[in-house]
């Protein structure tokens, strides 16, 4: 292993099960290939990589192996660190002395050290044999909860219509059909307009969801504002594409699976957390 899985993960060695797995996820989320298209090789990478270190430091035996060398890497390191600190001027005439006496003692440190690395590897020959199967059960579980959080926005849009109902108070100046089309028809998205003069309103169809709410906050004539509200109920999972509209067409007009709102993300990535930990994960483990 060319990397330290707790640097992927920021985690420490005494870190948990439990603390493992919200790194991974909260990791795995930030770098997934999908949510990152303009940087997807170097995301690809970093994905990986954190999905091979969680599964890593999730196999105990693995895991123990590896603290095991870095506590004898880590002592060794001290102990050197200390002697030279410690080291007075009357030592100092003794040290080639005392670092052939240490070269020899060395020689039975590193059988241990070898024995230590012998072990390592054969932990680590077991983790990949089981690596496998942990890599699979974690991309199952996200793939789903993706397609879940999709079909979920489908129901929604299937619930509601691209249809405003405007109303209007006074009879001058008046609306008509020409007039509607021009305050709402900017991008060419009205597709009818239903109009009303006797009962001042009008029904005005958009191509989608998105065409219309990016119009519900039209005003209309300034001596005679609009009131405007939904036929079937408002499509709030799009309420993002407002603050985009004016950007470029390209980014207003993409497609569902390439946009989510923030609350939307937030929900997602509680869903998957939650599938792992449980619903009280954010109090067992101070998230907040």
């Amino acid at each position: 292993m060319d990397y330290c899985p707790y640097e992927v993960l920021e985690l420490s060695r005494k870190c948990t099960e439990g603390e493992i797995k919200k790194a991974f996820y909260k990791a795995a989320l930030k770098w997934h290939p999908d949510k990152n298209p303009s940087i997807k090789d170097e995301a690809e990478k970093k994905f990986h990589r954190i999905r091979e270190a969680s599964a890593f430091l999730l196999d105990s035996e693995s895991k123990a192996a590896y603290d095991n060398m870095l506590l004898a890497k880590e002592a060794k390191e001290k102990n050197l660190k200390q002697r030279k600190e410690e080291e007075s001027s009357l030592r100092k005439q003794f040290r080639e002395e005392l670092e052939e006496r240490e070269a020899e003692f060395n020689k039975t440190n590193d059988e241990k050290r070898n024995d230590a690395k012998r072990k390592l590897e054969e932990q680590l020959n077991k983790f990949r044999s089981s690596a496998w199967k942990i890599k699979n059960e974690l991309d199952e579980l996200i793939k789903n909860e993706l397609l879940r959080e999709e079909e979920h926005i489908k129901e929604l849009e299937l619930k509601c219509k691209a249809q405003l109902k405007v109303k209007w108070k006074y009879d001058v100046p008046s609306y008509t059909e020409g007039i509607l089309m021009d305050i709402f028809n900017k991008k060419n998205k009205v597709i009818g307009i239903a109009l009303s003069s006797e009962n001042k309103t009008a029904i005005i169809e958009f191509l989608t969801l998105k065409d219309a709410i990016i119009c519900e906050d039209e005003k209309g004539l300034e001596n005679n504002p609009l009131k405007i509200a939904w036929i079937t109920g408002r499509p709030s999972h799009l309420e993002h594409f407002k603050k985009i509209s004016d950007k470029s067409i390209e980014v207003i007009y993409i497609s569902d699976d390439e946009e989510m709102s923030k609350e939307k993300f937030l929900n997602h990535e509680n869903d998957v957390i939650s599938a792992i930990l449980g619903d009280n994960w954010k109090e067992e483990y101070n998230f907040f």
